[in-house]
Parts: C-alpha cells; sequence; structure tokens
C-alpha cells in the first residue's frame, strides 16, 4: 500500500470476525486471503485474483500392510525379466555351439550337452562358474554376459532394497465421495466458507469439527474419526500446501486432489 502512486489516504482497522462478516461490513476495503465465492461476489466487488486457489482434503498417510509374497519378481518389471530369460538362452546357446566341437566338456548326450550349457550360464548370476571354455569368441560372449549380470544383479539388489525397507504410505481415505458416504467426522478451518460448502454437498453439520491452527490439523488426523478427532480436513489449497510445507507434517500427511475450484483470493473492494 506504501508504494501505491499516487498515496492513498486509508486508515487500517483490525477486523475480528468470519471473512463472510467482514466481506459485508461497511469498510472501504478489505487486504487478506479474501476467497472470491459466488455469494461474495453479489455484495461487494473483488479485485483480480492474486493467486489461484481450490479446496482439497487434507488425510493422515498410513502405513500400507507389507506383503511378503512375490516381492522378490518386483524390482524388474516384465518385460525386462522376459529379456533376461532370452539372453540367458541365448548365451547358453552360443556357447554351447561355439564349444561343441572342440570342448570335451560340452560333447555327449543330448541331454548332458543341454544341461551343461544351462549350468554354465546359470553359474555366471554369482559367478562361480567352474567349467573351461577354448574359443575366444566363447569368451568374449562370456565377458559381454558377465558384464550384464554385474549391471542386473546390482540393479536387482538396489531395487529389492528399497523395497523392503521404505516405508509404504497410503491415503487413509482415497476420495471426497468416500468421506460423504463414511459418515466419519470432517473437520475444517474455523470461520472458513468451507463450513457451508461441505453442508450444501450432503455432509451433516453434526459431522463437522471447526479448527484454527495446524497443530490442531495434525492432533485431529491422527486421533481419526474413531477417537475423536477426524477423518479428513477439508480446506483451501494454500493453506493446506503451507501445512505441508513443514518438515514435521510432510511425511505423515497427503492432500488430495482438488474437489472444487474457486476464482481465488482477491483484495475486496466495497460497491456503493
Amino acid at each position: 500500500m506504501r508504494n501505491l502512486r499516487p498515496l492513498l489516504c486509508y486508515e487500517y482497522f483490525v477486523f475480528n470476525g468470519t471473512y463472510d462478516e467482514l466481506v459485508g461490513n461497511v469498510y472501504d476495503g478489505a487486504v487478506g486471503d479474501v476467497t472470491i465465492t459466488a455469494e461474495r461476489v453479489n455484495t461487494t466487488d473483488f479485485t483480480m485474483p492474486y493467486t489461484q486457489s481450490g479446496v482439497s482434503m487434507l488425510v493422515l498417510a498410513v502405513d500400507e500392510p507389507y506383503r511378503i509374497s512375490w516381492t522378490f519378481v518386483k524390482p524388474l518389471n516384465g518385460e525386462l525379466w522376459l529379456a533376461t530369460m532370452v539372453f540367458f538362452l541365448y548365451t547358453g546357446f552360443v556357447v554351447w555351439m561355439i564349444e561343441l566341437p572342440r570342448n570335451q566338456e560340452y560333447q555327449g548326450s543330448s541331454l548332458r550337452q543341454c544341461s551343461t550349457a544351462l549350468y554354465f550360464v546359470f553359474s555366471t548370476l554369482t559367478f562361480s562358474h567352474g567349467h573351461t571354455i577354448r574359443s575366444p569368441l566363447s569368451k568374449i560372449v562370456v565377458v559381454i554376459w558377465c558384464f550384464v549380470v554385474l549391471v542386473l544383479v546390482q540393479s536387482y539388489t538396489a531395487s529389492l532394497s528399497s523395497i523392503l525397507t521404505t516405508k509404504r504410505l497410503h491415503p487413509s481415505v482415497t476420495d471426497f465421495e468416500t468421506l460423504q458416504k463414511s459418515g466419519d467426522f470432517v473437520g475444517y478451518q474455523d470461520e472458513s466458507f468451507v463450513r457451508s460448502f461441505l453442508i450444501n454437498h450432503t455432509i451433516n453439520e453434526n459431522r463437522l469439527r471447526n479448527y484454527t491452527t495446524k497443530e490442531q490439523y495434525a492432533e485431529a488426523l491422527k486421533k481419526g474419526s474413531k477417537k475423536g478427532g477426524v477423518s479428513a480436513i477439508v480446506d483451501e489449497i494454500p493453506y493446506l500446501t503451507s501445512f505441508l510445507s513443514e518438515n514435521q507434517y510432510k511425511n505423515d500427511f497427503r492432500m488430495l486432489g482438488c474437489i472444487y475450484k474457486t476464482p481465488g483470493f482477491g483484495f475486496v473492494s466495497y460497491s456503493t
């Protein structure tokens, strides 16, 4: 305000009340985080929005129950597993074809030849192959295969370790429709238009609980609806983003997608 030219004559007043009461008051204007809504536009004028906004849900992120079955195949996707098996069989076939004419270890019955070739290639996965290869071409093939195995083993080990040790979180409530039908308690910011929004979207007034601080948000969500808290906090996105920007909260809570779009925050200029 001090940087505006020409200089304006104004006097600040601190208003203690709801945003709706502020918009309906007799001041000449209002500066703050006032959300532009259809109801408020009917009684006053707003400047162009200075930030975008909307309504979203803040929920507790809970640990996903860990299932050990088939975890060992998850580090690699299906295409990579298939490519590895094809390359595995192809390497065994190439080594067998090269070594067959000159290496007695690869001669004999068909079953013996096949098992020897497959065992040799399989043993390279742990770098414990003991069969002798004589041809320089075979050695080149095996060196290439061992390099591929080294990369695969290291990538597989790192991915599997990450899967087994990383905290796996998912939202306790997944969408607004589920929240509407659940009958759980819902929190909102005190003196916010979100209260009327929730009531208009079939959430009974008895299910609503108002809060004023970030600490109250966190405590209510951790308690849960069955223990005196709430299952979700419905609030405007800028406030929820500010909440999640703090290190003590960002790992334990999740903000879902936008459930209602508003024009944003604007300054108020009252109509005459």
